[in-house]
């Protein structure tokens, strides 16, 4: 990409943010972003941008993060650029409680079983399935539904 190339996000990566306005401008190895937010001064901030061969040809593109130099696919941020690690985001599994978890990998193991999801729905081995991986994945998911438990049940049948 020489300097005189025009470089839209948009080719990098094509979803598009409805909220802000990314511009970028090419400058060598960096490009100069700036999000445009309503009722804001857009910001500016270099970032520069890795290419890396695919396997099967191609290349993809990938930020630095300012912050930390790691490669990342996607920066998050409003007022600076930087990745989910450096601005202390979280997935939303994270933020789950543990029995939540469980309940939620118990309902999938359910489904791989041939099952609805509602666990108290009944499960068949699934036609092409060994008898191995299916008990084993019968065991995993009643492991699983032991700790989907929540413990304010568990307080409660305690005291009875």
């Amino acid at each position: 990409m020489g300097s005189s190339e025009p470089l839209e996000l948009s080719d990098l990566f094509p979803k598009e943010d409805p909220l802000a306005n990314v511009t970028a401008e090419d400058a060598g190895p960096e490009i100069a972003a700036a999000l445009g937010l309503p009722l804001s001064p857009p910001p500016v901030q270099p970032v520069a941008v890795e290419w890396t061969s695919c396997a099967f040809g191609g290349s993809r593109a990938w930020f630095r993060c300012p912050a930390c130099g790691r490669r990342a696919a996607i920066l998050y941020g409003a007022d600076v650029f930087a990745c989910r690690d450096c601005l202390h985001l979280a997935y939303k599994s994270q933020q789950e409680a543990p029995h939540d978890r469980a309940l939620r990998r118990a309902q999938k193991l359910h489904e791989r079983l041939g099952g609805t999801g509602i666990l108290v729905d009944p499960i068949s081995k699934p036609k092409g399935m060994h008898w191995r991986t299916y008990f084993l994945k019968v065991e995993r998911m009643y492991k699983a539904e032991i700790c989907a438990v929540p413990p304010w049940l568990l307080r409660f049948e305690a005291k009875q």
